[in-house]
């Protein structure tokens, strides 16, 4: 569906992508820190880039700059950043690409 909706260039479907991305908010750590999941939601929580970049915050925030999780979180913006940055230039090149 994500595809599908970047792919048409569709606001309307663009904005209907975001039903699949809200779910996806429950499967991090956002609202219960990691310690305290258990079972298939932790693992869940644990595959989610999401996860560590939330971490991060709430050891700023929250318990004074754990650095390993400042750090992991950084680790995880920027690999995040790079994939979606390498994602937009192959996407732009298709869109642009003279037949």
């Amino acid at each position: 569906t994500v595809s599908a909706a970047l792919g048409s260039g569709s606001a309307a479907a663009t904005q209907g992508a975001s039903f699949l991305f809200f779910p996806l908010t429950f499967l991090t750590a956002s609202f219960v820190p990691l310690d305290l999941l258990s079972g298939w939601l932790r693992t869940a929580a644990q595959l989610n880039p999401i996860t560590y970049v939330l971490e991060a915050m709430r050891a700023i925030l929250n318990t004074g700059w754990d650095r390993a999780l400042v750090w992991q979180g950084i680790a995880a913006c920027l690999l995040l950043g790079t994939a979606m940055y390498a994602l937009a230039v192959v996407a732009l090149r298709v869109r642009t690409r003279r037949t």
